[in-house]
């Protein structure tokens, strides 16, 4: 953890050197958690006309940030230049040595990404793919040629009494995809993904109690509406009217209107310009700027902007009965705001009171979609201005990625499942394998124990006959124990050994014993006189009989032949087990 705190200060340090940094750095040391996969760092790079924001998020079951970054590029640099090239070289050299195995996020200005919703008779599955870019060509009315586009099934509805599917579609240029991906290759960002502002941002929508939300940010010549239906962007719309539209507004009200004081208009301290009333409208404090000596009230000010917020509120009313009528959805009761500018509170206010909605502004951190250990605290603009780039990091599995299309993510996901898959078998046979180890060692020493039993008590028997040959038929058997478990018969022929051997008379003795699967061939002598012998070897058989592992006993040959000096009586004889 050391080691990473390091490496993190030191790519801080590094992204200073590059160009001092208004917001300060932070590192957010969250102790790691178990987990089976590895918990993925992604990394997000939003490229603004004047700096590049960076934000570092690891994700586990809850995001963590791991640092947040805003870039000024140095003056001799403009985007879309070889020096921008050259500068990102640098830049991303610090950043992959300390992440090495990041994903990394690089995100589109939401003008270069045209969404559609639209429905297709319901086809099967082969036809699906065809009928759906037909529907998509009719409703852009343009050719396909030098865009990259994608589409999903969201749905069923009935027009008319016709089922049909209601499809969501996306199209991208491919210059801007190509001009991302080249600059992606110039820095060697190992692994690359493609996103925009409007599909980032559903990534911190889907995880609001609100079901529908609205989207509104406020450019500087243009706004947008976008309206998210359980995190999945349904609606969205750009607005002719920005920030600029209500500083020309103001402007002209203060000129026509009188407005300003007569101390400064008799001073003429300087010709009110459109910067001036930008800088106050957006409540950029500056000393020398004449505005700031006036005394105009909000009430004013709203008077005065009242044209260019009628139009902003009529197509934001537009979009949402749009979205309520013709796509059968329900109310949006929340609309989270953000802009590049630092838009008074009583605009917000006053839009929402016309639109009889909640507006709030757009600052993940201080609504606590995502962790943060930061010991600073951000402003709102500053939040406001993130949150593309958090909500492209937050899941990379969800989040829509221009160079992955749906046929490629479902790929992607069946060879995810089918290696999962494959890990999980091969773990579940490992296992057996070591369970059935374990219970065939158990097995095979409990029977190894029985066996230095068997063979103690048959060395250690009364009488004991013939124990040279008994010890060597009981090595045989041993030798041939490799697989005991396929030995079934192994015990039950010691114990035959033991019950021979105890039945077996003193004057009776072994020259042969042979076992088969179901007869033992015995070969020996009695050492009796050859009127007894006949009587013995009677009685020696009625015995073994009676023994429990017998069933029948027949004698294949018998004779007499000298053994000692004396006389003796061999005999042959086949037991047939039981």
């Amino acid at each position: 953890m050391k080691q990473e705190i390091s490496s993190t200060q030191k790519l801080i340090e590094g992204l200073k050197e590059t160009q001092a940094c208004r917001l300060p750095q932070f590192l957010s040391p969250k102790k790691s958690l178990f987990s089976l996969t590895k918990n993925k760092v992604n990394i997000a790079l939003d490229f603004r006309e004047t700096y590049l924001l960076v934000c570092g998020l690891q994700e586990g079951d809850r995001p963590t940030l791991l640092f947040l970054e805003k870039i000024i590029y140095p003056k001799d640099v403009k985007k879309n230049t070889p020096e921008f090239t050259e500068w990102f070289k640098s830049f991303t050299k610090k950043l992959r040595k300390h992440y090495p195995q990041a994903l990394y996020w690089i995100l589109l200005p939401a003008n270069a990404v045209k969404t559609l919703l639209f429905t297709i008779p319901r086809v099967n599955k082969k036809l699906l793919s065809k009928t759906a870019k037909m529907a998509l060509k009719k409703h852009l009315e343009l050719n396909l040629e030098g865009l990259t586009y994608d589409f999903q099934v969201i749905g069923k509805t009935r027009e008319r009494g016709v089922e049909k599917l209601e499809i969501f579609a996306y199209v991208v240029d491919k210059k801007a995809i190509e001009q991302a991906q080249d600059l992606a290759k110039a820095g060697k960002l190992p692994n690359l993904a493609l996103t925009s502002y409007q599909f980032s941002l559903a990534d911190l929508f889907i995880r609001q109690k609100e079901k529908n939300i609205g989207y509104l940010f406020l450019g500087s010549d243009w706004s947008r509406i976008d309206i998210y239906n359980h995190g999945r962007l349904i609606f969205n719309r750009e607005i002719k009217t920005g920030f600029i539209s209500l500083v020309e507004e103001l402007l002209t009200y203060l000129k026509t209107q009188n407005l300003l004081s007569p101390e400064f208009e008799q001073n003429q301290l300087k010709e009110i310009t459109l910067e001036d009333v930008k800088n106050f409208l957006g409540q950029n404090k500056d000393p020398d700027n004449p505005l700031y000596s006036t005394q105009i009230q909000k009430e004013e000010i709203l008077e005065a902007l009242q044209p260019a917020l009628n139009r902003l509120l009529l197509q934001i009313k537009r979009s949402l009965q749009y979205y309520i009528s013709n796509l059968n959805k329900n109310n949006v009761n929340i609309i989270y705001f953000s802009s590049i500018f630092n838009i008074p509170e009583f605009i917000l206010e006053e839009l929402s009171k016309n639109l009889e909605i909640k507006i709030e502004p757009l600052a993940p951190i201080t609504q606590k979609i995502v962790d943060s250990e930061f010991s600073c605290e951000f402003s709102l603009q500053e939040e406001m201005d993130f949150a593309p780039a958090i909500g492209a990091c937050l899941d990379s599995a969800k989040c829509i990625n221009f160079l992955l299309t749906s046929k490629d993510k479902k790929q992607k996901r069946l060879e995810n499942y089918l290696r999962t898959g494959t890990s999980l078998f091969f773990i579940f046979i490992f296992l057996l394998l070591f369970i059935f180890h374990l219970q065939v060692s158990q097995e095979i020493k409990t029977t190894r124990g029985k066996i230095e039993n068997l063979s103690n008590i048959l060395n250690n028997s009364k009488p004991i006959l013939s124990s040279a040959l008994i010890q060597k038929k009981l090595q045989e058997l041993t030798l041939n124990q490799t697989k005991l478990k396929n030995n079934l018969h192994f015990l039950k022929n010691i114990a035959i050994l033991k019950e021979l051997s105890v039945l077996t008379p003193k004057d009776i003795k072994w020259t042969k014993l042979d076992f088969n699967q179901q007869t033992i061939s015995l070969e020996g002598v009695i050492l009796l006189e050859p009127e007894q012998a006949e009587l013995g070897l009677a009685n020696y058989l009625l015995k073994l009989k009676d023994s429990p592992f017998i069933k029948k006993t027949t004698i294949t040959n018998k004779y007499f032949k000298p053994v000692e000096n004396q006389k003796a009586m061999a005999f042959e004889v086949e037991l047939e087990l039981k």
